[in-house]
């Protein structure tokens, strides 16, 4: 019987990984058996709500084997699995599906899209959980009635609480149906699916066998910013904060040259790229020579005119043209 792996946290990568490995399982029959085996943080609500889909759909005998962590949304695929095992040390944790709380603090990024997206996963999951456990042996948990928690309270968009289990009350409300102790075997099994699961992608090549069965390696998990922002969101403010402060130190640096060169301004502003050195030199001489005109200027305001009424230049005004003719040929402006 084929196992798959949801080893680690679920995001895009491993979202479309699980479903491409779900397939090469079953490309001969579809109605085959199948087992997943988790070992997860838990993730993103889309992406594993994608998963959860996936695995609901398929038409043979589905079992879980809860390996180590069943956090968040992989508690969910126990709901979704007709035989569902856990080692006494697994631990289980449950909460409505959730973004990251500066997410949802923050009305920039938790749109009513996202939040009526986020309602229906719940609405859905909810269902599954209800289907599969007994509530009233839920709410009934000494870890749960003695902090008066209710299962409408998981659920509430209002907040999200957090439900830590274990392996003995996973099985006491129905949410998996057998504990298995473990042993230096089954830990030296876990331990190598664990290898398998993070090894580089140069050390396997394809599909591992085994005796009992098939593991499917996971493929390499690439970061992206919305992986980052979701997963390291500390990492990420911290990333935004730097370059916020290296655009308003760019900005500002052209700005000085705002009176010298108003258009080149503009222009290295909307470049988006650093002043170069021949760039500050350009403009440092032009502020210089806007200085030096305005000088020559207050200290000669009078004008002469010819016979003809036109304005006669100065001896200033002549030296005024002759400084600016010759910047001008230092810029190469003609």
């Amino acid at each position: 019987m084929p196992e798959v792996l949801i080893y680690g946290g679920i995001d895009e990568c491993t979202s479309a990984d699980f479903i491409e490995e779900i397939n090469e399982a079953l490309a001969e029959d579809v109605s085959s058996d199948i087992v997943v085996r988790l070992n997860t943080p838990g993730g993103s609500p889309e992406y594993g709500w994608g998963m959860i889909a996936k695995y609901a759909e398929l038409q043979g005998k589905k079992s879980v084997k809860n390996d180590g962590k069943s956090y968040s949304m992989g508690l969910y695929f126990n709901c979704y699995a007709e035989n569902c095992s856990a080692l006494d040390v697994t631990q289980f944790l449950l909460h409505r599906a959730a973004y990251p709380s500066w997410i949802e603090c923050d009305q920039n990024y938790f749109t009513d899209a996202m939040k009526t997206n986020l309602a229906n996963i719940n609405k859905n999951l909810r269902k599954a959980f209800e289907a599969k456990v007994d509530v009233a042996k839920f709410e009934n948990l000494k870890s749960v009635k003695d902090k008066g928690i209710t299962l409408d309270q998981v659920f509430s968009m209002d907040s999200r609480i957090d439900v830590p289990l274990t392996a003995k009350e996973a099985k006491q409300i129905g949410l998996i149906n057998e504990i298995i102790t473990i042993t230096p075997s089954i830990k030296a099994e876990i331990e190598s699916f664990e290898k398998h699961a993070f090894s580089i992608a140069a050390r396997y090549n394809g599909k591992i066998e085994t005796k009992q069965t098939e593991i499917i390696k996971p493929k390499h998990k690439t970061m992206t910013i919305e992986i980052l922002k979701a997963e390291h969101p500390d990492v990420f403010a911290q990333a935004l904060a730097l370059g916020v402060a290296q655009e308003k130190d760019r900005v500002n640096a052209c700005l000085v040259f705002i009176d010298a060169d108003a258009k080149g301004v503009k222009e290295a502003i909307a470049s988006g790229n650093p002043l170069s050195a021949t760039q500050m030199a350009e403009f440092t001489m032009k502020a210089v020579n806007a200085a030096t005109l305005a000088k020559i200027e207050a200290e000669n305001p009078e004008t002469k005119t010819t016979a003809s009424g036109a304005a006669e230049k100065t001896e200033k005004e002549k030296e005024i043209a002759a400084f600016a003719a010759s910047l001008d040929k230092k810029l190469g402006l003609k």
